[in-house]
């Protein structure tokens, strides 16, 4: 089975645009070495991060994040483990307000419809 941790957090002043250029950059080359799949977006004000892998090594990144300062106000959204991945590979990027609330709201009651939502509309997304 593959774990999944699925949260929208509040953005701090500490979030400046350099901040998260590097926050986006770390994310990417330590997600890929630990075999951690999905996508991180950030509007400005929030940041939404779907995240599949290992449950070790998933639970020493939701740590990571927790401790972040970057962000407050951490909501975990359901996801249950699955048995195969939904996103094959790590990509983070910039994304016009209020899409992650609209994006939040689906994945409280369908972490799928949420995943499928942002996949499906990548051309709104800046992700690399």
């Amino acid at each position: 089975m593959i774990d999944r941790v699925f949260y929208v957090s509040t953005a701090t002043p500490q979030a400046t645009s350099s901040r998260v250029a590097r926050i986006f950059s770390v994310a990417r080359a330590r997600n890929g070495s630990n075999d951690i799949t999905g996508f991180l977006l950030f509007d400005g004000e929030c940041f939404l991060q779907y995240l599949e892998g290992d449950f070790d090594a998933l639970h020493t990144l939701v740590a990571r994040i927790v401790a972040d300062d970057a962000h407050r106000t951490i909501k975990m959204l359901p996801s249950p483990a699955i048995a195969n991945r939904h996103v094959q590979s790590f990509s983070a990027g910039f994304c016009e307000a209020g899409i992650i609330g609209e994006i939040s709201a689906i994945a409280t009651s369908s972490p799928e419809r949420a995943i499928t939502a942002v996949l499906g509309r990548k051309e709104l997304f800046d992700l690399q």
